[in-house]
């Protein structure tokens, strides 16, 4: 499913932020440039030293990786600088470079101008969250790039570590949490879990003597148990902690497929002509799926603004709204209030990144605002315990002001997606 709305969204993000750059751009970049339009500067051998051509030219001002026979390598000032260590970028995304030469070979962390990054395999990767290591330790690292207000708990190969302001801190002895529990840690390290330290009760059986009294002659009464059934709690009193409880339940035990679809309610008025084909693509890219949306496993009552159930003869009918949404170009897709009920992007990062595209996003430039997200008439079967019918969906409000694109600096691209989902489909 992550990847049908990636794909969705993407194209719209695609035509609207390659749309838009031809209005934002300076005068010297032409306004026809696409992402696959971009080329490649390579590098050329002129009096045994290594020179920068782009589009058939000597660029003397280009800083970056540039491609010849022999590989990627770094480029500065249109020049091979064999130098330098760290990431440098090209149009398919930032790499590690090691004396001036791509190395796909290296997993740790590297710097560039913005901070320090995780690389796998060469590359950055945006995805990790978790420990990783430079030349001056291991640190903290969330969504690719180096944390340091982190403190908590955190993970490598080698095990659970303690973090402190982004830092492995050796010299921590005491106790940590993270989702798992309450754990000992020792020079650093997590070493034992903390154990409940509530002893059973010992109260010893009573010792007193039974009575001696004969027993009573008289018959037993021979009226017949009562009929009465057991008393329950009407679903329309339950609390929403049992509201969420319940669905949750249900939504792990449903199978069958749910239907999405999602339309275009606003776009920027250049983008006005392509709406219909933008239109038409996000229909084509709404594909059934397997299963109720959402991180649900995750979801709580926090999470919620309001919930109510009622009871319908063999059925529990729930109603839930989710609380607003915020992210930036990173995200989960079943994370936050939002994502706990209705699966949301993970981030225009990944959506870019989908296309191909290299891109920078200074903070605060992208914003992704999840409203009115729900879960609307979900019929529960009292029998089974499999949701039957239900309906969810939010409004998402995007708004792109300063993230780089290629060489493309967008400003305030705008858009509005209506997100649905149907089940059963």
């Amino acid at each position: 499913m992550k990847r049908i709305i990636m794909k969705s969204v993407a194209v719209m993000l695609a035509l609207a932020c390659f749309v838009s750059a031809a209005y934002t751009v300076t005068s010297s970049i032409p306004t026809s440039i696409s992402a696959s339009a971009a080329q490649s500067v390579t590098l050329k051998k002129i009096d045994g030293k290594w020179i920068a051509y782009s589009n058939g030219k000597v660029d003397k001002a280009y800083t970056g990786l540039a491609k010849n026979e022999y590989g990627w390598f770094y480029v500065k000032n249109g020049k091979l600088d064999t130098s330098y260590t760290g990431l440098a970028k090209n149009e398919y995304g930032w790499f590690y470079v090691k004396n001036g030469k791509l190395d796909k070979t290296y997993t740790g962390l590297a710097k560039n101008q913005y901070g320090w990054f995780y690389v796998k395999n060469g590359k950055l990767d945006k995805t990790y969250t978790g420990l990783a290591k430079n030349q001056y330790g291991w640190f903290y690292v969330k969504n690719g790039k180096l944390d340091k207000t982190y403190t908590g708990l955190a993970k490598n190969q080698y095990g659970w570590f303690y973090v402190k302001n982004g830092k492995l801190d050796t010299s921590y002895n005491g106790t940590a949490k993270n989702q798992y529990g309450t754990w000992n840690v020792k020079n650093g390290k997590v070493v034992s879990k903390v154990e409940s330290t509530t002893k059973p009760t010992t109260t010893k059986p009573a010792t007193t003597k039974p009575a001696t009294t004969k027993p009573s002659t008289t018959k037993p009464a021979t009226t017949k148990p009562s009929t009465t059934k057991p008393t329950t709690v009407d679903p329309a009193n339950w609390s929403t902690e049992q509201i969420v409880d319940y669905y949750k339940k249900a939504a792990a035990a449903t199978k069958g497929k749910s239907a999405q679809t999602m339309s275009i309610q606003e776009l920027p008025a250049i983008l006005s002509p392509l709406k219909g084909v933008i239109g038409n693509a996000l229909a084509k890219s709404s594909t059934p799926f397997d299963g109720i949306t959402g991180g649900y496993q995750n979801l709580t009552a926090s999470d919620l603004t309001s919930a109510s159930a009622k009871a319908s003869g063999n059925y529990i009918i729930i109603n839930m709204n989710a609380k607003e949404q915020i992210d930036g170009a990173y995200g989960k897709a079943k994370e936050g209030t939002t994502g706990h009920l209705v699966t949301v992007l993970d981030g225009v990062a990944s959506v870019v990144d989908a296309l191909g595209v290299s891109a920078e996003y200074p903070e605060g430039s992208v914003k992704l605002d999840y409203k009115n997200g729900y879960a609307k008439n979900v019929k529960i079967n009292t029998k089974t315990g499999q949701i039957e019918s239900g309906e969810w969906g939010y409004d998402l409000y995007a708004n792109v002001n300063g993230a780089k694109l290629s060489f493309l600096t967008l400003r305030n691209v705008n858009a509005v997606i209506i997100y649905r989902v149907k089940y059963p489909a």
